[in-house]
C-alpha cells in the first residue's frame, strides 16, 4: 500500500488491470481453476531435474524464464524447449557465452524454444524450418527437425544435435534433453552493410546535425537492439503481473475468510520448504556420489598394488624355480664327475 501510494500511476495501472481482468473472467463465465494448483515453474523443474545450471543461469539472467513461466499462464498453445545439460555447455569453445552481450545471450536462449506443445510422438508433423521465439528468419534463425521412430535429430546450419530424452511432460509445456547447444546462424553469418545515410532535407537541420555529429548505423542498431529486448522483457514482465493477478483473484474467490489465506500461506511456507529439502537431498546425493567416487579410486589403487605384489611374488617363484634348476644341474654334474672317477678306478684295478 506505500509503494501504490508513493507510485499513483502504477496504482491506476494496477487498478485498469484488474477492472479489465474482471470484465474479461465476467464475460467468459469459465469456472475458476482450483486455488491449490501451482503454476508451472520451469526453474523448479530443471533443479529437480538435475544438471542444467548453465540453462538454469541463462534463464534467470535473459528473464526468458519469467517469459515461459507468464506464458504457460496466459496462453493455450502451451510450449517446448529444447534443454542442453551442463556437458553440453561445456564442449562449447572456452569463453563462448561470455563473448555474447545480453541481446545474443536472449536470442540464444529464446532459440531453444517453440511457440507450441509439441508431443515426442509429433516432431514428424513439424514444418521445416521450425519457428522458434527468437524469430522466423529463415537465414539466420532456421532450426530444421527431422525424426525416425523415437529418434528426433535437429540441425541449425552451425551444429547438428539429438534429442536425449523426456525431462518433464504435462501437456502444456515438454522439455527435452539435447545433446547439443543450438547455436543459429545469425551468430556467425556477416551483418548486412548499414544503409546510406539519408541527405539533410533543410539547411537548419542539416546544421544541427553537423553540431552533433554523425551517429553510426551500428550504434542506432544496438541502441534500438538494447531498447527492442528492454521493451520485451518488459511486457512479459508485466504479462506476469497480469497472471498473477488473476491467480491471486481466483484464489480468494475460492478461500473464506482469514483461515483461507492463512492456509495459502502455510503452503507456499510448505513449498519453500520441500525445495529446500530437494536442493539439500541434491547437495548430500551429490557429496554421496563424491564419496563413492573416492571409494572406487581407492578400490583400484588397493587392487593394483595386489596386483604388483602378486607379480612380484611370482617374478620370486620363478627366480627360486630357475635357482633350483641351476642346483639340480650342478648336482647332476656332480654325479656324472663321481661316476667317472669312479670308472677311472676300476679300469685301473
Amino acid at each position: 500500500m506505500v509503494m501504490m501510494k508513493n507510485h499513483p500511476l502504477l496504482s491506476l495501472a494496477l487498478v485498469m488491470l484488474v477492472v479489465l481482468l474482471y470484465s474479461s473472467s465476467t464475460s467468459a463465465q469459465s469456472p475458476a481453476p482450483s486455488p491449490s494448483s501451482a503454476p508451472t515453474d520451469i526453474i523448479r523443474i530443471l533443479k529437480k531435474a538435475g544438471g542444467f545450471t548453465t540453462l538454469i543461469r541463462l534463464l534467470t539472467t535473459t528473464q526468458v524464464s519469467t517469459q515461459i513461466n507468464a506464458q504457460l499462464l496466459n496462453s493455450n498453445n502451451g510450449l517446448t524447449v529444447f534443454a542442453p545439460n551442463d556437458n553440453a555447455f561445456q564442449s562449447l569453445k572456452p569463453g563462448f557465452l561470455n563473448s555474447l552481450n545480453d541481446q545474443q545471450k536472449n536470442e540464444l536462449i529464446q532459440f531453444h524454444v517453440l511457440p507450441t506443445f509439441v508431443s515426442i510422438s509429433n516432431f514428424d508433423t513439424l514444418s521445416n524450418p521450425v519457428r522458434t521465439q527468437a524469430g522466423d528468419d529463415p537465414d539466420r534463425l532456421a532450426l530444421n527437425v527431422t525424426s525416425s521412430g523415437n529418434q528426433v535429430n535437429m540441425t541449425t546450419g552451425v551444429v547438428n544435435a539429438t534429442v536425449g530424452g523426456s525431462v518433464y511432460s504435462d501437456h502444456q509445456l515438454a522439455i527435452y534433453q539435447v545433446d547439443k547447444v543450438l547455436l543459429p546462424r545469425d551468430f556467425f553469418v556477416p551483418k548486412p552493410p548499414p544503409p546510406a545515410p539519408a541527405p539533410a532535407k533543410a539547411k537548419a537541420s542539416s546544421g544541427k546535425k553537423s553540431d552533433e555529429g554523425p551517429a553510426s548505423a551500428a550504434d542506432n542498431d544496438s541502441a534500438a537492439n538494447a531498447i527492442s529486448c528492454k521493451l520485451q522483457n518488459a511486457m512479459w514482465a508485466l504479462s506476469l503481473a497480469i497472471a498473477t493477478l488473476r491467480r491471486r483473484r481466483r484464489k480468494e474467490e475460492g478461500e473464506e475468510g482469514k483461515e483461507g489465506g492463512e492456509e495459502g500461506e502455510e503452503e507456499e511456507e510448505e513449498e519453500e520448504e520441500e525445495e529446500e529439502e530437494e536442493e539439500e537431498e541434491e547437495e548430500e546425493e551429490e557429496e554421496e556420489e563424491e564419496e563413492e567416487e573416492e571409494e572406487e579410486e581407492e578400490e583400484e589403487e588397493e587392487e593394483e598394488e595386489e596386483e604388483e605384489e602378486e607379480e612380484e611374488e611370482e617374478e620370486e617363484e620363478e627366480e627360486e624355480e630357475e635357482e633350483e634348476e641351476e642346483e639340480e644341474e650342478e648336482e647332476e654334474k656332480k654325479e656324472k664327475k663321481k661316476k667317472k672317477k669312479t670308472k677311472k678306478k676300476t679300469t685301473l684295478f
